[in-house]
């Protein structure tokens, strides 16, 4: 292809000198260090939709502002795209066609980038990959969006050697989710107290945990995920055991517990300090009961030196259906 045309086209070279070096697909595209495949792919562009009639210096000019577009993006996002616009570019129609502009080109590798991005995140944190959207407005105008999802599923998925994202990009994707959600993990008490919802990192599965490569995370990070989340089982573990525990108590027993444990006075107390407190509440019940029945008269309740109250009515009406628990 490009032998065939190359007569159309000047010299591979420009008027700030360009470093061909070899670089990481995770590696961005900086000014002065294109990649020779990044040039030639900005090359079959140009030759794919050729300008008829423009002098050899614009075509550098051209080129040159094409080089500029894709700075800044992945090496491998941007050696895809070149090459998916040569066959998809959108300034082809029925009746007319040119070469997509560089902003065409810059806009182009922004998409190709968040798509990965996205795909790569979906995939190591959800299980799907390059999964398309069912809306059916977004299947009508964004047919470009739908093409970038069928060519990635031709491919394999992460972890396979023919996956369209490179190892070293989807460990870059998958990292930068990671960066983000450890501060949230890092403080995942106070933001629980707060009722933010928790991290993913937090929620998945353990084999989903396992799935993710070592190297996305920050040195110390993986040990960091893996102590909180088993602190979480643990208080879920001890969750269980607790309420089982309440379960097993009498219905009596639970409304008057009720009465510490929702009491600034005993907050933070441990279940001896409260069982303790709790059968003290009793006796006064107790007390109170027996005396108003020795009277010929009707126990409404008492009140503790906490102040929180005991109302005989509200028990008999509704703990006993449906106790409180704590």
């Amino acid at each position: 292809m490009l032998s065939r045309k190359s007569q159309n086209l000047p010299a591979v070279q420009s008027s700030t000198a360009i470093a061909i070096v070899a670089e990481s697909g995770a590696a961005l595209v900086a000014a002065g260090q294109v990649p020779k495949a990044i040039q030639r792919g900005v090359l079959e562009i140009m030759l794919a939709f050729p300008a008829q009639g423009m002098a050899d210096s614009d075509r550098r000019i051209v080129r040159d502002l094409y080089l500029e577009a894709v700075e800044d993006h992945p090496r491998a996002v941007v050696e895809w795209t070149l090459k998916y616009l040569v066959f998809n570019n959108p300034r082809n129609t029925p009746t007319f066609s040119c070469a997509p502009t560089p902003q065409d080109v810059r806009e182009a590798c922004r998409v190709t980038d968040g798509c990965w991005h996205r795909w790569v995140v979906d995939y190591y944190f959800g299980g799907e990959w390059a999964k398309p959207s069912t809306n059916t407005m977004l299947t009508k105008e964004n047919a470009d969006l739908l093409k970038r999802h069928y060519e990635a599923q031709k491919r394999g998925k992460p972890g396979e050697p023919n996956c369209l994202v490179p190892e070293d990009l989807q460990i870059h994707y998958l990292r930068r989710e990671i960066e983000r959600q450890l501060p949230d993990i890092e403080n995942e008490e106070k933001l629980r107290a707060q009722q933010y919802a928790d991290p993913l990192l937090l929620m998945i599965k353990d084999d989903v945990l396992d799935r993710m490569p070592a190297a996305a995370f920050p040195d110390g990070a993986l040990e960091m995920v893996r102590s909180k989340r088993a602190a979480r089982a643990e208080a879920a573990r001890k969750a269980v055991e607790h309420e089982a525990y309440i379960n097993s108590l009498s219905a009596e027993v639970r409304a008057v517990r009720w009465t510490v444990v929702t009491s600034d006075l005993w907050r933070g107390k441990d279940e001896t300090e409260i069982m303790a407190e709790t059968n003290r509440r009793l006796e006064i019940i107790h007390t109170g009961r027996a005396k108003a029945e020795a009277d010929a008269g009707e126990f409404t309740g008492c009140a503790f030196d906490d102040g929180t109250e005991w109302h005989e009515r509200d028990f008999q009406r509704f703990y006993r259906r449906g106790p409180r628990r704590a």
